[in-house]
Formats: C-alpha cells, sequence, structure tokens
C-alpha cells in the first residue's frame, strides 16, 4: 500500500510541489485578512506569480489538519535579518496555530544564520499584535506606504521585532498586552 511521504497533520516546510496548497489557502482568505497579510488585497493572478517566485532566500512552513493548509508563515532572509508573514484561517485561529508558525520561523531564521526576525500587522490586526506581544516581540509604529483611500485602516503598521540571539524572552502579561492595546489606539486616535 502507498503510503504519503508527509503527514496530513502537523508543521512542516514546504517543498516546491506544496506551494499550491499555500495558493488555496491565500484564496480562502478573506479580502481583510489579504489587506493584514499583503498591505493590499492582490487578486488570484498576483497571489499565484507571488506563491510561483523562485528566491532562494525564501520559505514557507505550513500547518496542515487532514491534509488542507490551514496556516502558513513566510520567511525572506535578508544578510543576518529575517522577515515573515503570517496567515491563518479564521476557525482555527486562538488556538495557537499562528503562534507555533511564528516560534518555528524563528528557529528556522535563527538555523540559517539570522540574529533577527520582524513581522508587520495593520493597524486592525490584533491578535497577531497581541500574539507578539505575549512572545516578547518589541513594537513600533508607523506607516508602511502611500496608501489608497480604501486602505486607510491598514496603512498603520505595527513593526514587531524578535532578538533571535537572546534567551527566549518570559511571556509577557495580560497587563502589558492591554497597555500595548491601549498605546496603539492612542496612536491611532
Amino acid at each position: 500500500m502507498f503510503r504519503t511521504f508527509f503527514a496530513r497533520n502537523g508543521y512542516r516546510l514546504l517543498t516546491r510541489r506544496e506551494r499550491r496548497h499555500l495558493r488555496q489557502h491565500l484564496e480562502r482568505l478573506s479580502e481583510l485578512d489579504l489587506r493584514h497579510r499583503f498591505d493590499h488585497a492582490p487578486g488570484p493572478e498576483e497571489l499565484r506569480a507571488h506563491i510561483d517566485r523562485e528566491w532562494p532566500e525564501h520559505e514557507f512552513i505550513g500547518w496542515f489538519e487532514h491534509g488542507v493548509l490551514r496556516g502558513a508563515i513566510e520567511i525572506f532572509y535578508h544578510d543576518d535579518h529575517a522577515e515573515a508573514g503570517v496567515t491563518v484561517e479564521p476557525a482555527w485561529r486562538g488556538h495557537g496555530v499562528g503562534t507555533e508558525l511564528v516560534r518555528r520561523a524563528m528557529e528556522q531564521a535563527r538555523g540559517r544564520g539570522a540574529t533577527s526576525l520582524s513581522i508587520s500587522a495593520s493597524r486592525g490586526d490584533a491578535a497577531m499584535i497581541d500574539m507578539a506581544a505575549r512572545m516578547g516581540g518589541r513594537m513600533s509604529f508607523g506607516h508602511w506606504r502611500a496608501i489608497e483611500p480604501e486602505e486607510a485602516n491598514t496603512a498603520m503598521r505595527a513593526w514587531i521585532e524578535f532578538d533571535l540571539h537572546s534567551p527566549a524572552a518570559e511571556p509577557a502579561s495580560e497587563g502589558v498586552v492591554g497597555r500595548l492595546r491601549k498605546h496603539l489606539a492612542r496612536l491611532l486616535g
């Protein structure tokens, strides 16, 4: 009997042949979710082109449930720094999938010699900001780029940076997360 090489459940680096799963995952996300991830809502052709690029400094880690990709993180390497973008389908949020993807991306980046990992989150992506605060990420805020009027709600970005050479930070208390939320609310008025 033929057995698949990869398990149908769990986290793993995606192979080139598995990128079709990433495209299907991204196509299941809402326009707002895509704006949080890409700073705009890419169409199907733009998503396909993004996923199919040959970037040696670019990796994907995915989380599968019953053979279906439900969460992913893309890692981009620049010398000794890495950047990442995270997506998790709505039904699987709040269960630690995004946190585990970020943790695995930190390990992967550290293994490739990166000293830091940064993730950007739009101002409306409270789940990402909360997760980063719990994981000890340092945050700064600013505008990402010139925006179209309909993108004004996602233009303010939280830049979250993790130091990959320091010991794992203790998870932040709910008080710290609450203070970060209040600070973000004041900044965004």
